[in-house]
């Protein structure tokens, strides 16, 4: 699916962008603190220019037989449920993301994206979009917008971490000048930025209800519930 975010094409796609299904870190018992692990996967790009926001869209993952070539926006898609397929027009190659897996994709990148299986699934479209795109998810679920913030001008990088830290262990964020994403995939957490401490809980009933916050000069991420897990996405320094 895609509705609005995407153009439709149809001829046959090829994949690009840098991908990773990287483990992620996890807090050793005697530690009171971590570091943040390396990304699940990073890019390098050119950001919206003027002001900008962090969106978070649920897809649904199509079958082989259904998907589309969609132009996509810059961000990352991080694989939910089952095994995925990603191909690009541009390269001719595809890639397999397992679950839990993800991939960063740049601006206006024409990609097919479909299970490797009869089921439909679903994934995360996380974009550092335009606030004129901030509401727009394209026919499918909206999770989070994040506050307009202003970008900088040039390449910079954009990365993605999925971090697991015991209950009243704390990871430290490296420093941004522009607000960081925090996703919970499970469990509970605090993050303490430049307005203070926010609490933020992801919960799984009628479909998952996921815990989303942006915080401005978020320096630290605590759990607070065992089997936490939480992504955090943010923008570096260029050429860093």
């Amino acid at each position: 699916m895609g509705g609005s975010e995407v153009t439709r094409v149809n001829r046959r796609v090829l994949m690009v962008g840098t991908l990773a299904t990287a483990a992620a870190s996890v807090a050793s018992p005697a530690l009171a603190n971590m570091t943040l692990p390396q990304p699940l996967v990073w890019g390098q790009s050119v950001l919206p220019k003027g002001q900008a926001v962090w969106r978070v869209v649920l897809d649904i993952l199509d079958t082989p037989w259904t998907a589309q070539y969609e132009a996509r926006e810059l961000g990352f898609a991080v694989n939910k449920t089952i095994p995925m397929r990603f191909t690009d027009q541009v390269t001719g190659t595809s890639a397999r993301i397992e679950p839990w897996g993800a991939i960063f994709t740049r601006q206006g990148t024409v990609q097919q994206r479909e299970t490797i299986s009869k089921s439909p699934g679903e994934y995360l479209r996380i974009g550092l979009v335009s606030v004129a795109e901030g509401k727009n998810a394209g026919g499918d679920v909206l999770k989070h917008t994040s506050p307009a913030f202003t970008v900088p001008t040039g390449e910079h990088r954009i990365g993605i971490y999925r971090v697991q830290p015991q209950r009243g262990t704390s990871v430290t964020l490296p420093h941004s000048d522009l607000p960081k994403l925090v996703i919970v995939e499970q469990g509970s957490v605090s993050v303490t930025g430049k307005k203070g401490r926010v609490d933020v809980a992801t919960t799984v009933s009628n479909g998952t209800q996921y815990g989303i916050t942006s915080s401005e000069g978020a320096h630290t991420l605590t759990a607070t519930s065992d089997r936490a897990m939480a992504l955090v996405v943010m923008v570096g320094h260029p050429g860093v």
